[in-house]
């Protein structure tokens, strides 16, 4: 098997190795360097493919997290708002409630 030109580490104009002159003047050379471009380009749209599929994978979980963890707060957003109703309708001030459920004063006071 002949030496090849590797167009990306090699000194070459690229326009020049891949001539008809350079398939007539040494067609196993020519080619190995076909060749070598390809597998570069096969290499490069491979590894452009595989970091797409990370980033969405990675993205995708970073997403179901975020969304599990925003559903628990508001959640909890929803009980103390609905613990703060029944306190409300027992007769308890706002400053009582505010304790109990971390609540702002304006929260509760929206509650009438």
């Amino acid at each position: 098997m002949g030496k090849f030109i590797n167009p990306f580490i090699d000194d070459y104009d690229f326009d020049k190795i891949f001539t008809k002159k350079a398939l007539e003047e040494d067609p196993v050379r020519y080619e190995n360097s076909v060749n070598a471009y390809r597998d570069y380009l096969a290499t490069i749209d491979y590894a452009a493919k595989k970091g797409v599929e990370e980033g969405f994978e990675d993205g995708l979980q970073k997403g179901i997290q975020e969304g599990i963890q925003e559903g628990i707060r508001k959640g909890q957003q929803e009980k103390a708002l609905e613990i703060a109703r029944s306190m409300k309708a027992m007769g308890m001030t706002s400053e009582q409630i505010m304790k109990v459920t971390g609540l702002s004063l304006a929260e509760i006071e929206s509650l009438l």
